[in-house]
C-alpha cells in the first residue's frame, strides 16, 4: 500500500502519476510471469508467490481507484453547490450536472480516475492469465500421473 499512502497524504497529482509509471512498468513485467518457460515444477513452485504479489498490486490499484473516485465525487458536490446557490437563474438538476461536466477541474479528474481504471483493467487481465496458468500447470500435471508425459506439446 506504499503508493495508496503516498497519494491518500497528498492532494496533488504527482504521487499519481509516479504510481501510473510505476504500474504500467510493472504491467510489463508481470505479463512475462504468466507466459510459461521451464520446469512445470518450478512454474508450480513460484505460481502462488506471483499471484499474491500481483493481486495485491491489484488491490492497491482497486484502492487508488476508488479514492479518486471519492476525490471526483467531492469536486462535483463543490461544484454542484456553487451552480446550485450562486446561479443567477433557477437550474435544473440535469443542467447543473451538464455545467459540472464541462468544468475543467472535473474533467481534470475524471481523466486521471479513467486512466487508473484502464490500468485497473489490465490487471484484472493479469490476474486472468495467471489464473490460466493454474490451469495448464494442473493439466500438465494430471497428464505426467496418468503417465502421458510423452503427449505433452512442447513449448518455447
Amino acid at each position: 500500500m506504499e503508493w495508496y499512502t503516498k497519494i491518500v497524504q497528498t492532494d496533488k497529482d504527482d504521487p499519481i502519476y509516479e504510481a501510473i509509471v510505476y504500474f504500467n512498468a510493472e504491467y510489463e513485467e508481470a505479463r512475462k510471469e504468466i507466459a510459461s518457460n521451464g520446469l512445470i515444477e518450478r512454474e508450480a513452485y513460484l505460481l502462488p508467490q506471483i499471484v499474491t504479489k500481483r493481486y495485491g498490486q491489484l488491490q492497491e490499484i482497486e484502492a487508488i481507484l476508488k479514492l479518486l473516485n471519492m476525490r471526483l465525487g467531492k469536486i462535483e458536490s463543490k461544484l454542484y453547490r456553487q451552480y446550485f446557490e450562486h446561479y443567477n437563474h433557477s437550474l435544473k438538476q440535469r443542467d447543473i450536472e451538464k455545467y459540472i461536466q464541462g468544468e475543467s477541474e472535473y474533467i481534470d479528474m475524471a481523466e486521471i480516475v479513467n486512466l487508473v481504471g484502464l490500468i485497473r483493467n489490465k490487471w484484472l487481465g493479469i490476474t486472468k492469465g495467471l489464473e490460466y496458468k493454474h490451469f495448464q500447470i494442473t493439466n500438465i500435471v494430471k497428464l505426467r500421473v496418468a503417465n502421458m508425459e510423452s503427449e505433452i506439446i512442447y513449448h518455447e
